[in-house]
């Protein structure tokens, strides 16, 4: 039987990141096996990460600091990335993310 892997807060935060990816379009959904992009979700697990982030500033340690900025920043940008794809699919006549018209972005 293999060993557990230690859950820790940077462990934690990478599954949020997971999901976020997955969320994104990035990673396939390991359930569905299907890759598809959910704005509105990914929106919410940023929102997470930005809420778990100012409750635990100056509590963690830089290794935790770091990951959970670069997770956040790279959530972030690849949102804006899927949420430019989706305006221009738009412009174009064809209608995604549920005729969303502008996603929020963080």
């Amino acid at each position: 039987m293999k060993d557990k892997p230690k859950l820790n807060f940077v462990t934690y935060v990478f599954m949020l990141y997971q999901s976020g990816l997955i969320a994104l379009g990035k990673l396939e959904n390991p359930i569905t096996k299907k890759t598809v992009v959910d704005l509105e979700e990914v929106t919410g697990i940023i929102e997470l990460l930005e809420l778990i982030e100012e409750k635990t500033k100056g509590n963690l340690n830089s290794e935790e600091s770091r990951t959970l900025s670069m997770l956040l920043s790279t959530l972030r940008m690849n949102f804006i990335e899927e949420a430019n794809k989706k305006t221009t699919d738009k412009s174009s006549g064809e209608i995604k993310n549920n005729g969303e018209e502008n996603p929020e972005v963080h």
